[in-house]
């Protein structure tokens, strides 16, 4: 696991571009991403980051196959939370944000469909609480990350119930733009039939 793991800490997205022209051991590489999300977690995100916009679907799934187990799973369920994007928002630690976000999309595969339903609530509740007490641009960008990423894997029902609860009263006029981009983000996620079936979002 050495070689692997020095490069996964230095450089991975070169580590990722690799194995994506080259191969490598998909399950050593999920073992690594293991470790890394679960020791030293801003590294782990990177690596998380660099290998889903680099490997072919059907290889990452192999790879996040080999990284989970009970631990990883209870992890995030721990780790994936409004209140942590916010304050990574707010300390300006965005590259980790990202990583979140990614693990986000990536929880109704796991099993994890309801947390993921109840994440993108709280941070949609959040984003637009925070709109008005800073720079609404911050707050923005995590809605238009929301719409981008977690929105689009969690199955339409659900994207209803988040959206059904949000309260365009508490935003800042400039996160009431960007749900705009959320919508025009279901719109191209889902199958036109099933979104003109859902009242709710007429």
């Amino acid at each position: 696991m050495g070689s692997l793991m020095d490069k996964a800490r230095s450089d991975p997205w070169a580590l990722a571009q690799d194995c994506r022209i080259h191969r490598c051991e998909l399950s050593e590489l999920g073992r690594i991403l293991r470790y890394l999300l679960l020791n030293e977690t801003p590294r782990g995100l990177e690596l998380l980051k660099a290998l889903k916009s680099n490997l072919d679907p059907l290889d990452f799934f192999e790879v996040l196959s080999g990284a989970l187990d009970y631990d990883l799973v209870d992890w995030i369920k721990e780790r994936v939370s409004p209140e942590i994007m916010v304050r990574g928002l707010l300390e300006e630690r965005m590259n980790e944000v990202y990583g979140y976000m990614v693990l986000a999309e990536l929880m109704p595969f796991i099993g994890l469909g309801d947390e993921a339903e109840a994440l993108s609530r709280g941070l949609l509740e959040k984003a637009c609480e925070l709109s008005n007490k800073v720079d609404p641009g911050g707050p923005a960008e995590l809605i238009r990350l929301l719409a981008n990423g977690p929105l689009t894997t969690l199955g339409l029902n659900r994207v209803v119930r988040v959206l059904a609860g949000f309260k365009l009263s508490e935003c800042h006029p400039c996160c009431l733009e960007v749900m705009i981009e959320v919508l025009e983000s279901i719109a191209l996620s889902y199958p036109p039939r099933s979104i003109f079936e859902n009242k709710e979002l007429m």
